[in-house]
């Protein structure tokens, strides 16, 4: 089983030569500094190592200025994983806060100029803050390129007149801004061993600084905006930065030699003076949305007021006028005479403050109350009494029933123990009214609540069948082995013969597992011994054995079997051969070979090339048997080299001189190639196929050019047809 995600929270995450910084630096100076020092070992390699002591007089220390928040004009979008709500989204829940995640969990303190304030509980300001405003609440959007570099730079993006009064207070936005691990448990910060809580360790440190490619955490920096967002209101938010430094490097204001590099952007205490202060921000990030109407399910929560019920959860239940005999039930009310032969039936939900009323398991019952349950208890044993003690009744009575009877298989209830379930169920007209509720419930229901039932139990059917089949299938094995083990064993091994090679066994303890036929194959009996017709030879019922004359019964280990398998008897080698005399396998393979040789036909004679063809109707692709095809050629001088007659399937052989053609054979010459014509009397179509050559003849080449198989044309009545 997967184990379940968990969820860690880190207040601040620092990364590289930021986390070495401690302190804020001074007025006017807007880059923090941290100092590294080289360490030269003689016998080992030089060491680096960072040092927040001064480098004055020191060779071998630098001071670092790191880049802060007036050096950033912008972040890459693609660092944004999730916005929420998602942008351009239009009913988001009211009573939820907007955020923006990030993949770079050190991104929102990378550009802090300052330390942690407390390095335990990670307490420091981001230079990134997330702003929500509303349309009215700003006056425009502008972008342009900054001055001096107008091809490469990143544009300034800002929002002009921003109010104050509607963004956050910046000394607070520390609390806003999170880091959250999602993994596997044991991924808590331990402080290390001096107490000191400066450095935390592995295990969670490592995930973060960890490739997200190389681990199975997810972590993401998260950004909150604490803004209470109103229902059916378009919202835009921001990004800004968090320090004044932020705002200079947008061009927005300058930096003075008395501002401190943690200066903030904006400061509410300017709304003491003036109600309607705002401010020109740049942003690096923004998205828009709306909320819905309110009608979530706090809203519904907050709808419902709270009211003092009396008696809630009960109903009056009148039990005056009772059946069998019995005796008015008498009241639970505190004052049973306010309110006479009345019971009070509790529901599911009743009111915190109501005292349930005592009619059973009270320690000092009223007479009236034990006289009307012991009553009850008879009426209600009636049909278990007949049949224990008899019918004393003309027709059997019918009474009401005890609930409960088939769960606790007792069938009578008894006053004097009520502190068993079932008395105290039976024996309370309010409870007995609820367990006649649930009885009514069942019959009304009771067609659906079977179909539910078979539901449930799937395809009861289809199991009991595979569980029949199995029975069966049991039975029949049980069957044919009582059968087989009457056998004698000869009889048992040539009847089971045929699975030998599927029926795997260990023979003894210390032989391996392998199957029967191979067992057998290192003892004395041959396999044929076991062979289809040599146990239908031996069959007792077989054709052949019935033709012979009867046997006695063999005697135990004088059967064929038991006696190859002692070496008595053993099966006869193959006959030898006799000098002088011919087997019969000799002389069916000498005539098969002499038939072979007197079939064969020639592929080719002495200094002929033999060239093969069929003569073939163009339109309907038949053969034309009886047609007349002469071979010539024309270069270097015309000749007459042959001529036949088509077959019953169109084909013709027709042997050329070699010398004749030799010139086209030999350098493959067009105009000496052999030229096939085809005369018929009755069909005016005819098309010639020619086979490639034959082995027997690897020079020659069919008629046509020497890359062309067939070769068609269209030819008068009586007329050749060149190929």
């Amino acid at each position: 089983m997967t184990d379940l995600a968990h969820y860690y929270f880190i207040p601040t995450v620092r990364e590289g030569l930021a986390a070495y910084i401690s302190s804020v630096p001074a007025a006017g100076i807007e880059r923090t500094e941290v100092h590294a020092l080289l360490t030269v070992n003689i016998g080992g390699q030089p060491e680096p190592t960072i040092d927040t002591t001064t480098c004055d007089n020191n060779p071998y220390c630098k001071r670092v200025a790191l880049y802060g928040p007036g050096d950033v004009l912008g972040f890459d979008a693609s660092v944004v994983t999730r916005t929420d709500p998602r942008k351009n989204v239009h009913d988001f829940e009211p009573n939820f806060l907007a955020m923006i995640e990030l993949s770079e969990p050190d991104l929102p303190w990378r550009f802090t100029p300052a330390g942690a304030t407390d390095p335990v509980s990670g307490k420091l300001i981001p230079w990134l803050t997330l702003i929500v405003l509303k349309a009215d609440e700003y006056g425009s959007l502008g972008e342009q390129l900054p001055p001096q570099d107008q091809h490469n730079a990143i544009p300034i993006r800002w929002v002009k007149g921003a109010k104050i009064a509607a963004l956050p207070d910046l000394d607070y936005t520390w609390m806003w801004a999170h880091v959250q691990v999602t993994g596997v448990d044991g991924l808590e910060i331990v402080p290390p061993d001096d107490g000191s809580g400066t450095t935390p360790v592995a295990p969670l440190v490592n995930e973060i600084a960890a490739d997200p490619d190389e681990t199975e955490s997810h972590v993401v920096a998260r950004l909150i905006c604490p803004r209470r967002l109103a229902p059916k209101t378009n919202y835009t938010a921001f990004v800004v930065p968090t320090f004044k430094l932020g705002l200079k490097a947008a061009g927005f204001v300058t930096f003075e030699t008395t501002d401190l590099a943690t200066a903030l952007a904006w400061n509410k205490s300017v709304l003491t003076t003036d109600a309607a202060a705002a401010t020109d921000l740049p942003y690096y990030y923004k998205w828009d949305f709306a909320t819905s109407v309110k009608g979530d399910f706090e809203y519904l929560v907050r709808l419902l007021k709270p009211r003092e019920l009396t008696e809630l959860g009960t109903r009056r239940m009148d039990c005056a006028d009772l059946a069998y005999d019995l005796a008015p039930c008498p009241s639970d009310a505190a004052i049973p005479q306010s309110d006479p032969e009345v019971l009070h039936l509790e529901g599911a939900l009743i009111s915190p403050d109501l005292c349930p009323a005592k009619w059973v398991n009270d320690p000092l019952p009223p007479p009236e109350q034990v006289a009307f349950q012991e009553k009850l208890a008879s009426v209600i044993n009636t049909p278990a009494t007949v049949v224990q003690e008899g019918s004393g009744y003309a027709a059997p009575p019918v009474v009401p029933p005890v609930f409960g009877r088939r769960h606790s298989g007792n069938s009578t209830v008894n006053r004097a123990a009520l502190s068993n379930w079932q008395n105290d169920l039976n024996l309370d007209p309010r409870q007995r009214a609820a367990a006649g509720f649930g009885a009514y419930v069942v019959q009304k229901q009771q067609e659906p609540l079977m179909a539910a039932v078979w539901d449930q139990l799937g395809k009861i059917e289809a199991a009991n069948q595979t569980i029949a089949n199995a029975q069966l299938g049991l039975g029949a094995s049980k069957g044919m082995f009582d059968r087989l083990e009457r056998l004698p064993m000869a009889d048992f091994l040539w009847t089971t013969a045929p699975v030998f090679p599927r029926v795997r066994t260990q023979i003894a303890a210390t032989s391996p597992v392998t199957t029967i036929s191979k067992y057998l194959s290192g003892t004395s009996i041959p396999g044929a011994a076991f062979d289809h017709g040599f146990r239908r030879l031996l069959r007792g019922r077989g054709g052949i054995r019935k033709k012979q004359k009867p046997l006695p019964p063999f005697r135990a280990g004088q059967d064929i079997l038991s006696r190859l398998n002692s070496g008595d008897i053993a099966a006869a080698d193959v006959p030898p051969a006799l000098k002088g005399i011919p087997s019969m396998c000799g002389v069916t393979e000498t005539t098969l070979a002499t038939l072979r040789e007197r079939l064969k036909l020639p592929n080719r004679l002495p200094g002929k090339v033999r060239i093969r063809g069929r003569v073939i109707d163009r339109k309907t692709q038949r053969p034309i048997a009886k047609a007349r095809v002469a071979v010539g050629v024309r270069a270097p001088r015309p000749a007459f080299l042959g001529r036949e007659t088509s077959g019953s399937k169109g084909g013709f052989v027709i042997d050329v001189p070699e010398s004749q053609i030799h010139s086209w054979l030999v350098d493959g010459s067009p105009s000496s190639r052999p030229t096939c014509r085809a005369f018929s009397q009755t069909r005016p179509t005819r098309r010639i196929f020619a086979k490639r050559p034959s082995p027997a003849t690897p020079c020659a080449r069919p008629c046509g050019s020497p890359a062309t198989n067939s070769v068609s044309r269209r030819t008068r009545p009586r007329q050749s047809v060149k190929r």
